[in-house]
């Protein structure tokens, strides 16, 4: 096996929202960066089942649960924080309006991970929708604690039941010529669409 580099970094969050999906293919918006990602783990609640026969351990069974995705986050404007969780922003006034009858819509989220060797692992997490932050502040004292919002993305079916797609720099198989600038460009990168394969390119 491979030595493989250790994570050290994350950023580069990104979200693409979903324009239309039936059970055949999907398609996805304008990609947006949302600067000021701090931290991003994701929970995937797994269970293992025993079954037993024949008086012992007959087999075990895998049973993929929910997935979370958990980012702490610097903060949202008005505006994105409208159009990720369904709330109403009046450009004219600057105010947004949360409603009970609010529906976050369907997004997939991505982001990238430095490693140590300076080579990036790039993710995809394909459709899922975001839940409203709780909000917290403290007074100002003799010290002062920075409040960061967490932004709390719940992973959905999506229609090939693909939740995550993830490709690293320093894979040996990549194809010729792809390399972290290429992967990184904003049109024609990673990043493009959540559904983004990595191809040969051609030297100049």
């Amino acid at each position: 096996m491979d030595k493989q580099s250790t994570r050290i970094g994350v950023d580069g969050m990104y979200v693409a929202p979903l324009s239309a999906e039936d059970a055949t293919s999907i398609e996805y918006g304008a990609t947006v960066k949302f600067p000021g990602v701090r931290k991003i783990s994701v929970t995937i609640n797994n269970s293992v089942e025993n079954i037993y026969a024949d008086d012992g351990m007959y087999e075990a069974y895998n049973q993929q649960g929910d997935i979370e995705l958990s980012i702490e986050h610097v903060g949202l404007s008005s505006e994105e924080y409208a159009n990720l969780f369904g709330a109403t922003y009046d450009a004219a006034s600057g105010v947004v309006e949360d409603s009970i009858p609010d529906v976050s819509p369907p997004y997939a989220v991505g982001f990238r991970s430095q490693l140590a060797s300076g080579k990036y692992e790039y993710v995809w997490l394909t459709k899922g929708i975001f839940a409203k932050p709780n909000l917290e502040r403290n007074t100002k004292s003799d010290s002062v604690a920075p409040a960061f919002p967490e932004l709390v993305f719940k992973a959905q079916d999506r229609f090939d039941q693909k939740w995550r797609r993830r490709v690293r720099s320093d894979d040996e198989n990549l194809p010729s010529g792809v390399t972290d600038a290429t992967l990184n460009d904003a049109v024609a990168g990673w990043f493009s669409d959540p559904d983004f394969v990595p191809v040969a390119i051609p030297a100049p």
